[in-house]
């Protein structure tokens, strides 16, 4: 599990890389992973990262956040604009998944 230091890290890095991004589409690999609907969520800019103890909180332009919890990992992919993968440093077998 990340401690403390790690996700503050994170969220640095993240305000610095998607602040002001839209959302354009959500790929959910393991259904308990996400509470709600993603449609949602896709269209939204997000506005706002911070921290909240080991928790990241992602406030978007709909009024609607989303909070992560790292697991384990102490990773978060995500894919940027150009279909690149960013962001943590998944393996082959996780890649194979996206």
């Amino acid at each position: 599990m990340p401690e403390l230091p790690e996700v503050e890290i994170i969220t640095k890095g993240l305000k610095s890389e998607v602040v002001g991004k839209k959302i354009s589409a959500v790929d959910v690999n393991e259904n308990k992973i996400l509470r709600g609907e993603k449609s949602k969520i896709i269209g939204s800019k997000i506005t706002l990262i911070k921290r909240h103890g080991k928790m990241i909180e992602i406030d978007l332009s709909n009024g609607l956040a989303l909070l992560i919890h790292l697991k384990m990992t102490g990773q978060l992919v995500f894919r940027g604009k150009g279909g690149e993968i960013r962001g943590g440093h998944p393996d082959k077998n996780y890649l194979g998944a996206l």
